[in-house]
């Protein structure tokens, strides 16, 4: 599971969006935040249009229908699935339980798919920063333990974005990605840190 963390307007979705339209195997992105007509908005602004293999879900939003469209798309060999985000997931079998609680199960859930079907999910989690400038998970209790890698997306300014992974389970290197935006072109660094 991964996690793609950052602050309202940074530019998770946007990103994710362009990576899944050039994925090279097919994609599966469920947008809890924007319909159709604003996505395809989007996909223009981008200059893009969904590939054959992209499949879109604006309609998913209790976990347990987002569990069957995962598994309903995966028989067809889709492997990336992007989630666009985890607050509006509704748990309505958890009804009485706080926020936190439905967020952690939501999680484990996914966790547990992604394991059982051998798939990537990407969970897109918006961040806010503290007192001290430091960003965390908005509201989202221990969402940060079932995530196998955590990706914190980072706004410089207007056009600069970077993509730090601040967890890695898989391994003690970690990268960061600079992303320079302007309205023409992209053009990428890349660091390493352990």
């Amino acid at each position: 599971l991964y996690l793609m963390n950052g602050e309202r307007f940074s530019g998770k979705a946007t990103t994710l969006t362009k990576i899944a339209v050039g994925f090279q195997r097919s994609a599966h992105i469920i947008s809890l935040e924007m319909n159709d007509t604003l996505f395809y908005r989007k996909l223009q602004d981008l200059n893009t249009s969904p590939t054959t293999s992209l499949t879109l879900d604006f309609d998913s939003y209790e976990i347990t229908s987002i569990e069957k469209s995962i598994r309903t798309v995966a028989k067809g060999g889709t492997k990336l699935f992007i989630i666009d985000s985890l607050m509006k997931i509704r748990h309505d079998e958890l009804k009485t339980g706080s926020r936190m609680e439905q967020l952690n199960d939501i999680a484990s859930r996914l966790y547990r798919l992604k394991n059982t079907l051998d798939i990537s999910i990407i969970l897109i989690v918006q961040s806010k920063k503290d007192s001290e400038g430091i960003l965390s998970t908005k509201g989202a209790g221990d969402v940060d333990y079932e995530a196998d890698i955590i990706l914190q997306m980072e706004t410089t300014d207007d056009l600069q974005r970077s993509i730090r992974c601040t967890k890695n389970r898989a391994s003690n290197i970690m990268r960061t990605a600079e992303l320079s935006i302007t309205s023409n072109s992209e053009s990428k660094k890349e660091s390493e840190w352990q």
